[in-house]
């Protein structure tokens, strides 16, 4: 790949339960090659609903599935070297007005050694 050349994966997302019935809901990760760093090459990664819930209540189960961040690799062997992910979600009034649900986790993976 060359600078900012990205590319999707589409995929589906099912809420088992117990966070859900079956539902699914259509999904795509975009990564976008965003350079050489420190001498690892760097990966965006952005993971989006295509058709977003309208009932706040659906939110709570998808919002950990929903990561943005970067992905880091070895460029003479292609081997994977970490990544640092995280997701953020606000729903307004989650459960009735002036409420709010608001989802934060942050990832963070390294290989030691070579």
């Amino acid at each position: 790949p060359h600078a900012q050349q990205t590319w999707d994966r589409p995929f589906t997302i099912t809420l088992d339960p117990p966070l859900g019935t079956g539902e699914k809901y259509e999904a795509t990760q975009t990564f976008t090659y965003k350079s050489l760093n420190q001498g690892f090459v760097v990966i965006d990664i952005a993971t989006a609903l295509k058709s977003p819930p309208t009932d706040p209540a659906e939110w709570p189960a998808l919002a950990p599935l929903l990561w943005e961040g970067q992905a880091f690799f070895q460029p003479e062997t292609g081997r994977y070297a970490g990544a640092q992910l995280k997701t953020r979600r606000e729903v307004p009034n989650y459960q009735g007005a002036g409420t709010k649900f608001v989802y934060t986790s942050e990832y963070t993976e390294g290989l030691l050694g070579k």
